[in-house]
């Protein structure tokens, strides 16, 4: 009998090649839709992915869950004293997103500094007004709260853009970030 593994993303064929290729004495479940791994939840031993649903079904006594691995970084919403109880391994993607997401907040600022969204109504309008002053984040300050993965990478990117970084992380420590990052 295989032991479950249940993914709440929808894999590529190629991701659940490897996968299988990875751990070929497996079941894996995978997909966003409930209704396609609801009914292995009871005989999951790992779970990619967390909600009510899971929550529900996954802690109760009887079920064999022993590893959840987490989407996000943070994980302080989750039911760390039950994973505790059963012995759960909880790993979380702390770090993978700070590319993505520093880019969309430069994305952002220089969109909202440079009023590219009035710019673009304007066209759509067919209207050809000025935007108004443009403004340059160039010698800004920049505060960054939370400087883990995602706010040293943004303090990076804010360097390059000749701007200072305050940083405060929740230890309070005060230190110079290797991007120079005051924390």
């Amino acid at each position: 009998m295989k032991r479950t593994m249940v993914i709440m993303q929808t894999l590529t064929p190629e991701q659940a090649g490897r996968i299988r290729e990875w751990a070929p004495d497996w079941h894996i479940v995978h997909g966003r839709s409930r209704e396609v791994w609801r009914p292995y939840l009871n005989e999951a031993e790992i779970v990619a992915g967390w909600n009510a649903a899971v929550a529900e079904a996954c802690l109760l006594p009887a079920t064999k869950l022993r590893w959840v691995q987490y989407w996000g970084a943070g994980v302080d919403g989750l039911p760390l004293g039950a994973f505790a109880q059963k012995g759960v391994v909880l790993t979380n993607a702390s770090g993978v997103h700070a590319f993505p997401i520093s880019e969309t907040i430069f994305a952002m600022i220089l969109s909202l500094t440079r009023k590219v969204h009035l710019s673009l109504r304007h066209q759509l309008e067919h209207r050809w007004a000025d935007p108004g002053g443009l403004g340059e984040i160039h010698g800004k300050t920049m505060g960054i709260i939370g400087v883990g993965a995602i706010g040293e990478e943004t303090a990076k990117l804010a360097k390059a853009f000749g701007m200072k970084v305050l940083g405060v992380r929740r230890s309070g420590s005060r230190r110079l970030g290797s991007t120079g990052c005051m924390t």
